[in-house]
């Protein structure tokens, strides 16, 4: 008999409690918006050399990717082209997974390489290799430059080796030179820059980040980038 009682009586509460709510009337009748909402860009990920030259139809993967964002009607898109490096001692881990102690594990550059497709091994970057990226990614920027208005880059440096190591613990001097000859700046940065300078026309925002989610990079190499 209790509980009925009890029962009723909080009905009877979420009744009058709706009724209280349904009398009041909103405060914000006659409010206008004077902000617009920001605008979230699309993002155009890439991580093979073969996303940087027509595969399947006259355009690259890059450049399809760029076309499809603009469907969107936005204004602004950002891009995060991929490269990789090579850690030796890395080797002793399994590959394919994620070591509990990756976070706290500092990484070096042994070497820097790229991978033409997901299943390719990670190879030294050499002279073709490198005019592959830098000519994809200029005709690339120059679909966007006329589908946008404001273009952002974050450059990424992943693991090669495929053994889940974090960037943020990677030490990467981004001037220093690997044994084939090749800076961090010589894969990633110039030809970006390079891109940009050759098509980019007046009246464009460009945003360009040394590299995205490195910190260790920028705490120890911040007077460089």
């Amino acid at each position: 008999m209790a509980r009925g009682l009890r029962s009723i009586l909080v009905l009877l509460g979420a009744i009058l409690a709706l009724k209280t709510a349904w009398a009041q009337k909103p405060t914000n009748v006659g409010v206008k918006i004077t902000r617009k909402p920001v605008e979230q860009s699309s993002m155009a990920i890439t991580f093979y050399n073969s996303e940087y030259q027509p595969m399947y139809s006259s355009l690259s993967q890059c450049e399809l990717l760029v076309r499809r964002a603009a469907k969107h009607g936005g204004k602004r898109i950002q891009f995060v082209p991929t490269h990789y490096w090579y850690d030796k001692d890395n080797e002793r881990f399994a590959p394919n997974t994620c070591h509990p102690d990756n976070w706290a594990l500092q990484n070096k550059v042994d070497w820097y390489c790229q991978k033409f497709e997901w299943n390719s091994d990670c190879r030294p970057w050499d002279a073709s290799a490198l005019q592959t990226f830098s000519t994809g990614i200029k005709n690339c920027l120059k679909v966007a430059a006329s589908l946008f208005d404001e273009i952002l880059f974050a450059p990424h440096l992943d693991d090669g080796l495929k053994r889940g190591k974090w960037r943020n613990m990677l030490h990467n001097d981004p001037l220093w030179k690997d044994p084939n000859g090749y800076s961090f700046w010589d894969i990633m940065h110039k030809p970006i820059l390079d891109a940009a300078n050759a098509v980019l026309p007046a009246g464009k925002t460009f945003w360009f980040a040394v590299e995205g989610r490195g910190s260790m990079q920028l705490r120890h190499f911040a007077s460089l980038v």
